[in-house]
């Protein structure tokens, strides 16, 4: 069993050093993360989904109390990257019924984007209510656990995530 561990862990290394040297670019310039845009900036945005904003914005101009409609546009504005404008549009269909955990947690998902991943006052507001309307709703408790990391509180982040993950179907 002891041989076992030593030769795999020698094993391991050299075939994957052996594997990049063969397959990989070890002589390969860096690309820094902020010099990849398609990394950096969302991907472009397709004549589809500009043409279902634009036809969603008209439609909602003459019906300005349909929910539903505030929130399959703040889904096609935070696919086009538009993450203000999609939690403008969330926020709409929220105060005009849509108030459920599901619906808060997309505002937490335009809030974050807007924010570059931070958890801001607006998005805790969001995720506390998502809790209060269903505290198993598994988003608003991942994204509870990332708030609470984000306030120094790794150890009830872990804790959150962990629970999270053993109550969570392993498919």
């Amino acid at each position: 069993s002891s041989d076992l561990a030593v030769a795999l862990l020698i094993a391991v290394p050299a075939v994957s050093i052996g594997l990049y040297l063969w397959r990989g670019s070890p002589g390969a310039a860096d690309a820094p993360y902020a010099a990849r845009p398609e990394l950096v900036q969302p991907q472009a945005t397709s004549r589809e989904l500009l043409a279902f904003i634009a036809e969603q914005e008209t439609t909602l101009t003459q019906n300005q109390n349909d929910a539903e409609g505030w929130l399959l546009l703040g889904r096609a504005y935070l696919a086009a990257g538009r993450f203000d404008d999609s939690a403008n549009a969330v926020r709409k269909a929220i105060a005009l019924g849509r108030n459920d955990a599901g619906t808060q947690t997309e505002l937490v998902e335009a809030l974050l984007n807007a924010s570059g991943g931070l958890v801001t006052p607006p998005a805790q507001q969001a995720i506390d209510a998502a809790l209060a309307l269903d505290p198993a709703h598994p988003a608003a408790r991942y994204y509870d656990g990332i708030s609470k990391a984000q306030a120094g509180k790794v150890r009830e982040a872990f804790e959150v995530w962990l629970k999270l993950a053993g109550e969570t179907p392993a498919d």
